[in-house]
């Protein structure tokens, strides 16, 4: 069939196209015949303008092929879901809109909350460092500077040296207060 061509036909009076039919290379053609293509997009009826064919307008196309009422108002009633879906359509895409106008806004305000964290956390290091500075001199103030002979333990229950006894603290049967033990 490779070695063949489509051959397309019109009626002479009309112009209308009529069908067409394949023939042999050196095949030679009527006056109502051509191995021209008919565009794509055109609507029939097509018509032989003399050198190419031409489709019809919307109205020659619903006169030469009306449809039937059933499919009209099946045409009808998905016009209006298509309608219905596209304005469905339309609100799905400015939610999804307004979604990312609001993600944007919150990132921005995280990114600004993460700012004063850090700044935050900044002044409370600062604020930590002084606290433990003042600490230090607190400490460094307080601390009693007496001479060294002052060193030695003055309460009686510490030891003055390692290798001695700690003293007993009196029993508590015995009276303390203004008596003097006789050794």
């Amino acid at each position: 069939m490779s070695d063949r061509i489509y051959v397309r036909t019109w009626d002479p009076e009309t112009k209308l196209y009529n069908g067409g039919h394949y023939e042999d290379p050196d095949y030679k053609l009527k006056d109502n015949e051509t191995t021209e293509i008919i565009p794509d997009g055109l609507r029939p009826p097509y018509k032989w303008n003399g050198h190419a064919f031409e489709g019809s307008s919307l109205e020659e196309f619903e006169k030469a092929f009306p449809l039937p009422d059933e499919l009209k108002e099946a045409n009808k009633a998905q016009a209006a879901k298509q309608d219905a879906q596209d304005q469905l359509n339309a609100d799905l895409m400015k939610q999804i809109a307004q979604l990312k106008v609001s993600n944007a806004t919150a990132t921005q305000q995280v990114a600004v909350l993460q700012q004063q964290n850090s700044v935050q956390a900044q002044v409370n290091a600062g604020l930590m460092k002084d606290s433990a500075m003042l600490k230090v001199q607190l400490a460094k103030m307080a601390k009693p500077t007496t001479p060294a002979t002052s060193a030695q333990p003055t309460s009686a229950s510490e030891p003055t040296s390692p290798s001695e006894p700690a003293s007993q603290p009196t029993s508590p049967s015995e009276p303390t207060e203004g008596v003097s033990k006789n050794v």
